[in-house]
């Protein structure tokens, strides 16, 4: 294999925070001798899904009560996440794949078809995209000016 890939979502880390995944990153370098690309990270923008659920991220671990559920919570989270990629030794961690930033609130918009009816799951991540139920772009994108 050429680079490992990985997540980091503060959610399933829950108590983990980015400075923690520079930690573990410099520690694979050193270990495994091969770069890394964080495969998946995602962040609420707000609490709930266009339909009210709670959606799959329903807590933001150990940044829970540190960034709101708003764009710029989610804005500041990304640039928090970006500034500690750029932290790894020898720049080794060579980007990362953001899950999923267009999954947009809509009908037949879903993880999947259904085969008894043919029609989209629901959508559970309409409340971590980079769009707003609108399909507005969010404040995320300003990370990107940032950095």
């Amino acid at each position: 294999y050429d680079i490992i890939g990985t997540s980091f979502y503060p959610f399933w880390a829950e108590t983990l925070k980015c400075s923690d995944f520079t930690k573990w990153c410099n520690l694979m370098i050193k270990k495994f001798d091969k770069d890394i690309l964080l495969m998946e990270t995602g962040f609420n923008y707000r609490k709930d899904t266009e339909t009210g659920s709670r959606g799959q991220l329903y807590n933001m671990g150990a940044y829970e009560g540190f960034y709101d559920y708003s764009e710029e919570g989610q804005r500041d989270y990304m640039i928090e996440l970006i500034n500690a990629i750029k932290c790894v030794d020898g720049g080794r961690c060579i980007g990362f794949l953001y899950w999923d930033p267009i999954m947009v609130a809509g009908d037949g918009i879903g993880w999947s078809m259904k085969e008894y009816d043919d029609k989209a799951d629901k959508n559970v991540i309409s409340n971590t995209t980079w769009f707003d139920f609108d399909h507005k772009a969010l404040k995320v994108f300003d990370t990107f000016r940032y950095n």
